[in-house]
C-alpha cells in the first residue's frame, strides 16, 4: 500500500508543478524562462508533466520521508507515476 501512495503523490505533485509553471498560472513567470534551458533540463523541471515526475515527484517523496528502500525502486516509481498521469489526464 505504501508503494501505491508514493506513486500517487509523485504523479499528482509533478502534474501540479507542470501546471503551475504553464502560461497564465501562478508560477508562469518561472515557467517562461524554462524555454531558455536545454530540453534535457527544462522538461523535467516543468515543460513536460510526465518528465517532471523525476524531479518534482522524487523531491516530494524526499520531503515527506517516503523514498523507498532500496533506492533502486525509484525508477520504477517514475514509470508508474508517469503511467498514472496518463490515465488521469490523457
Amino acid at each position: 500500500m505504501d508503494h501505491l501512495v508514493a506513486v500517487v503523490i509523485m504523479a499528482l505533485v509533478a502534474r501540479g508543478a507542470a501546471f503551475a509553471l504553464s502560461e497564465g498560472q501562478a508560477l508562469w513567470w518561472i515557467g517562461k524562462h524554462l524555454h531558455r534551458l536545454p530540453l534535457a533540463i527544462a522538461k523535467p523541471l516543468g515543460l513536460c508533466g510526465h518528465c517532471a515526475v523525476s524531479v518534482w515527484g522524487t523531491t516530494a517523496l524526499y520531503i515527506l520521508h517516503l523514498l523507498p528502500e532500496p533506492l533502486w525502486f525509484v525508477p520504477l516509481y517514475w514509470l508508474a507515476a508517469a503511467g498514472l498521469q496518463d490515465l488521469i489526464d490523457p
